[in-house]
């Protein structure tokens, strides 16, 4: 066995695990992890339910993590637990401060699964979470972009 063909299965098994872990169960399907920082402090990572995202500067947004579970179906009470820590954004800034908050997740439909699950930062250490299809900025989705335009 060569090394061509260690590599071929390394890549074959690694692209296996992905779409297992990102492949949704009878009562639970993928969104894709997605943060928007409207603050002016850095927000250096943040996990829902353990699964995280690295960095998010200040009006800014993140890019995409696969992937969190949802429920295929809202259901009363559903909430997840967002950890984040946050600071200025100078270099060698070591003033990071650590939050944890408990998010009630909105209604959605099965339609809204599948797409997003968006974690929005606010000023105060408000936290604002959406099971969505749509991005921040579409006439339809339910809070403003960081910049705070529609588009």
């Amino acid at each position: 066995m060569g090394l061509r063909s260690i590599g071929i299965g390394a890549v074959g098994i690694t692209v296996l695990l992905v779409a297992v872990g990102c492949s949704g169960t009878e009562d639970k399907v993928p969104a894709n992890l997605l943060g928007y920082n409207h603050t002016d402090r850095n927000i250096a990572r943040f996990t829902v339910d353990g699964y995280g995202v690295a960095s998010v500067h200040p009006r800014s947004t993140s890019g995409f993590v696969c992937c969190v579970s949802v429920p295929r179906q809202w259901r009363q009470g559903l909430a997840v637990k967002v950890k984040w820590d946050d600071g200025e954004m100078s270099a060698g800034a070591r003033d990071y401060v650590s939050h944890e908050k408990v998010v009630e997740v909105p209604k959605y439909s099965a339609k809204d699964t599948g797409g997003q699950f968006a974690v929005h930062f606010s000023p105060g250490g408000e936290v604002k979470v959406v099971v969505t299809r749509r991005f921040a900025g579409h006439a339809e989705y339910p809070y403003p972009s960081p910049s705070g335009r529609r588009e």
